[in-house]
């Protein structure tokens, strides 16, 4: 890992292995297929879903992400209300819009298989798209799921990434021992890999993007009412927190980390709603980094300054 956006990727809740990915991997699946010769000849599109994604992706919203993806929505791209407009007109509707111009048959209890019998082998989680006319299949692709949000495709090696930064690292000793030896700060050393990579404006750029995700999150979560998806109807939390520390916001060193907590408690409960989030590295982690962050604006003297 030597690019921060390695780490901090936009997507949505509640995981990143079990939504993201299987989003991604619809885009993916839907692309190829666009590009088919036979397109015009699609009825059906089938997805088996096998190992953990197959016993654990109903609740983690796996069958939402790849509608998403299938609809030809990015994670880093799609809001909260573009979201649930798609998901609606899936259900309503049952169809796929694959783009203006095509549209497929499509019902969530039909074609998407919770395949719960096959053993996976290489990777835990697996995800099997495949396109039909009628019953003759004209496409198909298998996809992994492999950790934080990427995807791998079978038969397909991994597009070369070896990059050339100028501070290579592997572990944080190894970055803290490069620190040292060119007595440069961390921030400083990660912004010259980063500049290897693109200009230092559009680095910025993308690392306000990313911190206004986050803040956006924690606004979202602070606001949500109601109780959270799901068969257990959690009731929400941190509204009722926030009501009550804003009355009572006397400066108390030890009242700032009740805020902290309110902040990680409502990226949490937005992720768990399948909101828009931040992974870091993971959906599981996203409520660390922006709880951390908004304190340090909020409670730190000249934290807002440049």
């Amino acid at each position: 890992m030597n690019s921060i956006f390695e780490i901090f990727k936009i997507g949505i809740g509640p995981s990143s292995s079990h939504t993201v990915a299987p989003m991604k991997a619809g885009k993916s699946f839907r692309d190829e297929l666009l590009s088919h010769k036979k397109i015009n000849k699609l009825t059906k599109i089938e997805i088996t879903l096998q190992g953990s994604l197959a016993f654990t992706g109903k609740g983690h919203g796996t069958d939402e992400g790849i509608i998403l993806g299938l609809n030809g929505q990015n994670p880093e791209q799609i809001d909260n209300k573009i979201k649930k407009s798609i998901i609606n007109r899936t259900l309503k509707k049952k169809i796929i819009k694959l783009n203006t111009k095509y549209t497929v048959p499509f019902s969530i209890e039909k074609n998407i298989i919770f395949d719960y019998k096959t053993k996976t082998k290489t990777f835990s989680n697996v995800m099997i798209f495949s396109a039909f006319n009628k019953n003759k299949k004209i496409l198909s692709k298998t996809y992994y799921s492999i950790g934080g949000g990427f995807i791998k495709q079978k038969n397909k090696k991994l597009e070369d990434t070896i990059h050339n930064f100028p501070y290579n690292f592997t572990s944080c000793k190894d970055m803290l021992k490069q620190c040292k030896k060119y007595k440069i700060k961390i921030h400083e050393l990660m912004m010259k890999n980063e500049r290897s990579l693109s200009s230092k404006v559009d680095v910025e750029k993308n690392i306000i993007n990313i911190w206004k995700t986050m803040n956006n999150c924690i606004e979202t979560g602070i606001n949500g009412k109601g109780r959270l998806k799901g068969s257990l109807k959690i009731k929400k939390r941190a509204n009722k927190i926030y009501n009550t520390l804003k009355k009572d916001r006397v400066k108390d060193p030890l009242k700032a980390m009740d805020w902290v907590s309110l902040y990680a408690i409502a990226v949490n409960e937005e992720n768990a709603n399948g909101g828009k989030v931040v992974t870091a590295p993971t959906n599981g982690a996203a409520g660390i980094i922006p709880a951390v962050v908004r304190y340090y604006l909020e409670f730190t003297r000249n934290g807002n300054t440049r």
